[in-house]
């Protein structure tokens, strides 16, 4: 995992627009979701559904993320405190 004091911004000041990285993560995302995408709707599901399938997907891989992060972070500054570190 790659530590940074500072996270990046995907989104540029001005008028919100994406940033280079934020245009590759949408089209290496689109590229890695649309294959699933088509099989379960050429299938006759729902594309409504699935879309909803894959938002709560994503906001459930980002809570995960959120939440290991902050207990790695958190175990780091115990272990600092206990050794005297600050």
């Amino acid at each position: 995992m790659n530590k940074q004091t500072e996270t990046k911004r995907l989104f540029n000041d001005k008028w919100d627009t994406y940033s280079k990285a934020a245009l590759d993560i949408d089209s290496e995302f689109c590229k890695a979701i649309k294959p699933i995408f088509k099989k379960w709707a050429d299938e006759g599901y729902s594309p409504r559904e699935i879309a909803h399938i894959f938002a709560t997907a994503v906001q459930l891989v980002e809570s995960e993320y959120i939440l290991s992060r902050n207990v790695r972070i958190n175990k780091e500054e115990i272990s600092k405190r206990r050794s005297g570190g600050t």
